[in-house]
């Protein structure tokens, strides 16, 4: 449907709207024109970016809750660590042993935010031209076609220095916002949108943020023998035969750990966002719940055992 550049200017006119939008009503074609804040990388034309790939599904996915998790165990350290430096021994004892098991808990849970696997996906279906995204306050999935779904590539300032650039992000506009007759949303109503490269690995430059629209586009263009996906999904299939005898399941459950939730075969057929001619959007039903339980893939076996045959691997 369409495609819009931001390039970010004021940050307090970023509260009211975005500045410098390029906008192009086919989502084929990005208005990039120039890449701002560019630099020369390897990921300058095509990149999959932090995705995984099967078949005809193309997956992007983060943890809503990995920056919180991973703030309360950095928060905690630093402030065991505060009270093991200013306090002297002999006035608590007690707090200056508490002190030293915290920090190196805190550390854990701050280690241990960033492998969490992701339980919020947008998905892309090459074969049936359809998007899926999960919403915002739950787990279900609703779903729209590839030519409706539109996109934002906007940039960032850093939170200290506000007038400094930071970093590019690739989103998915939610509907019912419509990008062409509402425009992109400020950045105080960033909840209309859905960042494909997801919560906590999201510091992209320019480059490889567009390289990541191109990638996408791509998938969903060419065929299954040629483009830059095509070169992927040989690669992966490259490393599957090598590392996993061939067991694709056993290869999604160690390398893709952090989009396994997804359960691909419980993905409507049909969306349940339909936009009219007009521009007006309509929700035909509540979604579909698609996601494994989260201690699924802990209680199946995640290596090949020693000296035994994948072929009839319990999956």
């Amino acid at each position: 449907m369409a495609v819009a550049r931001a390039w970010v200017a004021s940050p307090f006119r970023e509260l009211f709207e975005r500045s410098k939008v390029a906008l192009s009503q086919d989502n084929t074609q990005p208005p990039f024109q120039t890449t701002h804040y560019g630099k020369k990388t390897e990921r300058e034309h095509y990149w999959p970016g932090p995705s995984w790939q099967e078949s005809n599904i193309l997956t992007y996915g983060y943890h809503s809750l990995a920056t919180t998790i991973g703030t309360l165990g950095l928060g905690m350290s630093v402030i065991a660590f505060t009270l093991l430096v200013v306090i002297k021994q002999h006035e608590s004892i007690a707090i200056a042993i508490l002190s030293i098991f915290a920090i190196p808990i805190g550390i854990l849970i701050f280690w241990l935010s960033g492998a969490l696997p992701a339980n919020r996906f947008v998905v892309f279906d090459r074969e049936r031209q359809i998007v899926y995204f999960t919403q915002r306050m739950r787990n279900n999935i609703d779903s729209l076609t590839w030519i409706d779904s539109s996109y934002l590539i906007y940039d960032e300032n850093h939170i200290y220095r506000p007038h400094s650039y930071c970093n590019t992000k690739v989103a998915l506009v939610r509907p019912p916002h419509d990008l062409i007759k509402d425009g992109a949303p400020p950045s105080p109503k960033a909840h209309k949108l859905m960042d494909l490269d997801g919560k906590q690995f999201s510091l992209w430059n320019t480059t490889e943020a567009e390289a990541i629209y191109r990638y996408i586009v791509a998938f969903m263009k060419d065929s299954t023998t040629e483009g830059p996906a095509a070169e992927v999904a040989r690669a992966d299939h490259e490393l599957c035969d090598k590392h996993y005898s061939g067991n694709w399941d056993l290869m999604r459950r160690v390398e893709g750990w952090r989009w396994y939730r997804l359960d691909p075969a419980k993905l409507p057929d049909q969306p349940n966002w339909v936009r009219h001619p007009d521009g007006r959007w309509e929700r035909t039903g509540p979604g579909v719940k698609a996601l494994r339980p989260w201690w699924d893939n802990l209680i199946k076996p995640r290596r090949i055992a020693k000296d035994q045959s994948t072929e009839n691997l319990d999956t």
